[in-house]
C-alpha cells in the first residue's frame, strides 16, 4: 500500500490485539498534522464535491506515511452519516460536517410513512457513486469504509432531531420499530456497500483508521452519550412488559 508500505506488520500487531495475545503490549498511532489543513474537517467541507475530498485526505496520508506507527491510510466512505436521512426523502443540506437532513418524521402519529426507502434516491445514489469512487482511486494506495451505521437513537436524532430524546418517554412502542426499522435498513446498506469495498488479510479497514477482523463494523453511538440513566430505565421497562 502506498500510504503505509509496512501494513502487514501493523495488520499483525492488530490480530494480536483482537486474540488478545498481546496483553503486554499496545498499539502505537501517531497523527501529524498540519496546523494549517486538519484533514478530515478539510475534507468535510468539500462535500459532495468527492474528489476534493478525497485530495484532502491524502494530502494528510502523505504527511504520515514515513511514519512506522499503527495508523493506517482510511478514508471514511460517506458524505456524513446523516445522509441516511436524506435516503428516506428529507431534504439535506451541506455543511462543514457533511450532511444535515431536515426533520424527517414531523408527527409520531404517522411515522410509517416516512419510512420508506427507494434505490433511486439522488442521496443514495450519490453515497454509491462515491462508493464506486473509492474502490478505484483506493487501489493500491489507501483503503476506505462504508458509511458509519446510524440506527438506534442515532437514527431517531436523525429522523426527529431534538425529539428524539422526549420521544424515548412519550413514544417508547413507536420509537422500538423505528430503530427495528433502522437496524435493518443499515444491515442492507452495509452490505450493499461492501460489494465494493474488498476484505484485507480477512478483514476490514475501520473508521478509526484501524484494522478489525472479519466482517465487523463500526456503529455510532453518539446520541446515546446525550441521555441520563433514565432514558434507560424507562427503555428497559418498557420493553420488559412484552
Amino acid at each position: 500500500m502506498y500510504y503505509k508500505p509496512e501494513i502487514d506488520a501493523s495488520v499483525e500487531r492488530f490480530k494480536k490485539l483482537w486474540a488478545r495475545d498481546a496483553p503486554d503490549r499496545i498499539l502505537v498511532k501517531i497523527d501529524i498534522q498540519d496546523p494549517e489543513n486538519p484533514t478530515v474537517m478539510k475534507a468535510m467541507e468539500k462535500v459532495p464535491d468527492k474528489k476534493a475530498m478525497v485530495d484532502e485526505w491524502e494530502k494528510g496520508f502523505e504527511l504520515n506515511m514515513g511514519i512506522a506507527d499503527d495508523n493506517l491510510p482510511v478514508v471514511y466512505g460517506e458524505f456524513g452519516g446523516y445522509i441516511i436521512g436524506g435516503f428516506l426523502g428529507a431534504d439535506v443540506s451541506w455543511g462543514a460536517g457533511g450532511a444535515y437532513p431536515d426533520k424527517l418524521i414531523p408527527d409520531m402519529k404517522d411515522f410509517r410513512k416516512y419510512l420508506h426507502f427507494d434505490e433511486n434516491n439522488e442521496y443514495y445514489r450519490m453515497q454509491m457513486g462515491f462508493t464506486k469512487y473509492l474502490a478505484e482511486r483506493s487501489k493500491g494506495r489507501f483503503g476506505f469504509t462504508e458509511m458509519i451505521t446510524i440506527d438506534g437513537l442515532n437514527f431517531l436524532d436523525c429522523v426527529r432531531h431534538g425529539d428524539a430524546y422526549t420521544d424515548v418517554c412519550d413514544y417508547p412502542g413507536e420509537i422500538l420499530r423505528i430503530m427495528d426499522y433502522a437496524s435493518d435498513l443499515n444491515i442492507k446498506l452495509v452490505k450493499e456497500q461492501r460489494r465494493y469495498i474488498d476484505t484485507y488479510r480477512g478483514g476490514r479497514f475501520n473508521f478509526y483508521h484501524m484494522w478489525t477482523p472479519g466482517e465487523t463494523i463500526f456503529v455510532s453511538v453518539d446520541a446515546y452519550g446525550q441521555c441520563g440513566p433514565v432514558v434507560f430505565e424507562s427503555s428497559v421497562e418498557f420493553m420488559s412488559r412484552g
